[in-house]
């Protein structure tokens, strides 16, 4: 959302997206694997968090201890990154939407919308997990696969009406 529009050098910045995309996506198949060779398959599709299990189970020597503490700032703060990045795009779409220069107007705004929305959406950690179970993938397919080919076919359409008109344009000087 932000890597187009925001990057100087667009093969740098290409290559940088899809190298960043490769090491997150190995570090997520590593945890993953961890996750279910130490607690196996069905303890791991039951349990929220299961790293944050993993970790509380560690005790190298009564020395090592407590890692559920790490494993929890690391979620909080990337949690909030992800949070502050789609936000950021909020607004920046919002201020796009009504062709203004400046976002931060809607800052303040769109951040109580988001705090009282949330507090709507998933009033509770159950209501998360109905959502996951029973609206996430049309709405993954709806903004992941859907929006994105109507973006692409009508970036097409406008490409071949432009040289259609270029032509006769072109026509109608000679």
């Amino acid at each position: 959302m932000i890597f187009p529009s925001k990057v100087n050098e667009s093969k740098k910045g290409g290559k940088a997206f899809y190298i960043g995309t490769l090491i997150g996506g190995i570090i997520l198949i590593l945890v993953i694997m961890l996750d279910i060779l130490v607690l196996g398959p069905d303890t791991t599709a039951r349990n929220i968090a299961p790293s944050y299990t993993i970790a509380k189970k560690i005790n190298a020597g009564n020395f090592l201890m407590r890692i559920e503490a790490i494993i929890a700032t690391i979620w909080v703060f990337t949690t909030y990154t992800r949070t502050v990045m789609y936000f950021y795009v909020s607004v920046v779409v919002f201020s796009n939407l009504f062709i203004l220069k400046d976002f931060r107007p809607f800052t303040t705004a769109l951040g109580m919308i988001m705090v009282f929305y949330s507090l709507i959406v998933f009033p509770t950690v159950p209501s998360s997990g109905e959502f996951s179970k029973n609206i996430w993938l049309f709405y993954t397919l709806t903004f992941g696969l859907v929006m994105p080919l109507l973006l692409f076919i009508t970036a097409k359409y406008k490409i071949i009406i432009k040289k259609h008109h270029g032509i006769q344009q072109r026509f109608l000087l000679m």
